[in-house]
């Protein structure tokens, strides 16, 4: 009996670590942005998902929502947080939440990321008695809570709306169809570096629409910039506009091959070639 107990036990480790292993795996990092009531917070360096599921650190999202503490126990991997007279307590890798000691089973776990414990945020909101709406065409989770206002410290200062997302994600989606999300970023850094630059318009809109010189992005001449952008298109815009960068201050991209026009080819140096397009200085 003690043997099989054994072989049972090693059974569930096994299969805790095999899930484990996939959690890691599945893991990817995503600049989601997280507002409450309206109010930009400082989780979206810090935010990814797992299976599709958006991720945010624990104690970023609790103290934007008004928790009175959160406090990390660091020998066996939890947090308690103290909020509106209950005591939630949370555990790494574990699908349930104590709430004053009632269990709440979820369908995802907590999990350590990058030393920190994140929990999927619509979890999180609801705990702490929350409502949450997830925008997909920018990646953004709306977080609603009567009464509640996110402390300075928490507060981020973005430096683009919405609106920019939506049409860099659509022009980015209209010139790279095919492209790595390495090139997707470099069509989005194209945009923004003319946006910075004073030849151009000083909005996102304004370069891709600029017809000072003739229709500057063939897209705009065939209308497939109003095609609604794919993810990985809208992941590569709110990348270039958290600032990866993967072509320095170039302005204008081509295909070589199916370019017509050969001014740009002629006259401006290159800078490098990621998949089909070409970018130029």
């Amino acid at each position: 009996m003690t043997r099989r107990i054994f072989t049972v036990l090693m059974v569930i480790m096994l299969v805790m670590c095999y899930n484990f292993v996939l959690a890691t795996a599945n893991i990817n990092s995503v600049p989601i942005s997280v507002s409450v009531n309206n109010q930009f917070i400082t989780a979206e360096k810090e935010t990814f998902t797992y299976n599709g599921v958006a991720y945010a650190p624990l104690r970023t999202i609790a103290d934007s929502m008004g928790a009175e503490s959160v406090e990390w126990n660091p020998h066996n991997k939890s947090a308690k947080i103290m909020w509106e007279g209950k005591e939630i307590m949370v555990t790494t890798d574990s699908y349930i939440i104590l709430v004053n000691g009632n269990v709440r089973s979820y369908s995802y776990p907590a999990m350590l990321h990058k030393e920190r414990l994140c929990m999927p945020i619509g979890i999180t909101v609801d705990l702490m008695g929350g409502q949450c709406n997830w925008e997909s065409a920018t990646l953004h989770m709306q977080i609603y809570k009567k009464g509640v206002t996110p402390p300075d410290n928490l507060l981020y200062s973005r430096g683009y709306v919405e609106e920019d997302v939506i049409w860099l994600s659509k022009i980015i989606n209209a010139e790279s169809e095919g492209e790595s999300l390495e090139g997707k970023i470099a069509v989005g850094n194209v945009v923004l570096n003319r946006v910075k630059d004073e030849a151009y318009p000083n909005t996102i809109y304004g370069v891709i629409f600029d017809m000072e010189h003739g229709i500057q992005f063939e897209p705009v001449e065939n209308g497939s910039v109003y095609r609604d952008p794919n993810y990985d298109s809208i992941l590569a815009a709110k990348l270039a506009l958290e600032g990866e960068s993967v072509v320095g201050e170039s302005l204008f991209f081509c295909n070589p091959v199916t370019s017509k026009n050969s001014w740009i080819l002629n006259n401006r140096p290159l800078y490098s070639m990621i998949g089909n397009h070409a970018f130029f200085l």
